[in-house]
C-alpha cells in the first residue's frame, strides 16, 4: 500500500529522495526495518558513544531525529559543495 510520504501533497518538492534501507545492528549483524525507515546520521555526537540520526519513514509524513550507539548500521549521505 502506498505510505504517507506518497499521499502526502508536498512530497517530492525539495528534491531529495531517500531509499528505505533500514538498519544493522551491532549484536549478531541483524537488519531490521528494511523498505520503511531509512536511517542517516549526522555528522554531529551527542557524546562519545552516541551520534544523532535522523529516521524517515514510509509510512508517516515526519522526520524524527534522535541520537544513538555509533556500532548502529545507518545510511550516509554526501553532500557535495
Amino acid at each position: 500500500p502506498d505510505g504517507s510520504l506518497d499521499n502526502d501533497s508536498a512530497f517530492g518538492e525539495s528534491g531529495f529522495s531517500a531509499i528505505p534501507g533500514g538498519l544493522r545492528t551491532y549484536i549478531a549483524g541483524y537488519f531490521g526495518n528494511l523498505d520503511y525507515r531509512a536511517y542517516f546520521w549526522s555528522s554531529s555526537e551527542s557524546n562519545s558513544n552516541e551520534a544523532w540520526y535522523n529516521e524517515l519513514d514510509y509510512y508517516e509524513s515526519n522526520v524524527y531525529r534522535n541520537d544513538h550507539d555509533k556500532r548502529y548500521g545507518y545510511s550516509v549521505r554526501g553532500v557535495r559543495d
